[in-house]
């Protein structure tokens, strides 16, 4: 994306999260990011457009950050916090804060196969980075760190939805947390 097609993604998601898909017009979206209607037109044809390139943003933007963040970290644990903090803790923060978030989320639950891959590939990806000093132990243990990668993005997709407070996230994820230090051990 461009920075005009990042902006109004980002102007989007704000309008999205407060009011709600429904709710919110294309031209609000276009003067939220101060462009023409013609402009957010060339970009976007329509809403489901535009959440799902926020989607792939966000999805981009949450693997930079797991990266980034355990580029220096050796110790599992601490990289499986790490990974929890930005697939589970934030988004679970913002969708408790912004009262509509939950409909994009269910727009982006009817995409396309072909869309929900592409969005799900970041996280997957993501994953298997933070897996990928204990992939020799993994497999050893007879698990394929691809599917240990898919079935913790599951993990973390359902448990944001199943928590009612961030100590409940938590719980839920910790079973997840021990079963995968003791399997690279």
């Amino acid at each position: 994306m461009n920075e005009r097609e990042q902006n109004i993604v980002e102007a989007a998601i704000k309008l999205f999260a407060h009011y709600g898909v429904r709710k919110t017009s294309m031209t609000e979206i276009a003067a939220a990011a101060k462009v023409s209607r013609q402009t957010l037109y060339n970009s976007f044809e329509c809403k489901e457009d535009l959440i799902f390139a926020a989607l792939l943003c966000c999805g981009k933007m949450t693997k930079e950050a797991i990266e980034r963040d355990c580029a220096q970290v050796a110790d599992p644990g601490n990289r499986l916090d790490i990974l929890f903090e930005h697939m589970s803790a934030i988004p679970f923060k913002a969708m408790q804060r912004l009262p509509h978030f939950n409909e994009v989320l269910d727009v982006g639950d009817n995409f396309e196969p072909e869309r929900k891959a592409q969005i799900k590939d970041n996280y997957i990806n993501a994953v298997r980075l933070v897996l990928a000093p204990y992939e020799k132990g993994l497999v050893q243990a007879g698990i394929e760190p691809i599917q240990l990668s898919k079935l913790t993005f599951s993990v973390f997709t359902q448990i944001k939805r199943d928590a009612n407070d961030v100590e409940g996230l938590r719980d839920l994820f910790e079973p997840m947390r021990g079963v995968i230090i003791a399997s690279i051990q």
